[in-house]
């Protein structure tokens, strides 16, 4: 569980985009759904920077 999270806290390190797996996924999907997408990744996003600063640096 831990390492999940971990690896999913790093991938929003970089900023979102919608392109390849996350495009094809949101084909089709209706647009008030694709914008709660959008502002959750957004979110996440935000909230990476203040984590990073707790890493180490060597």
């Amino acid at each position: 569980m831990r390492r999940t999270l971990i690896e999913s806290a790093w991938s929003y390190r970089h900023r979102p985009a919608i392109k390849g797996d996350l495009a094809r996924r949101l084909e089709g999907q209706p647009a008030d759904i694709q914008l709660i997408s959008w502002k959750a990744q957004e979110r996440l996003h935000r909230k990476v920077p203040p984590f990073s600063l707790w890493i180490k640096q060597t």
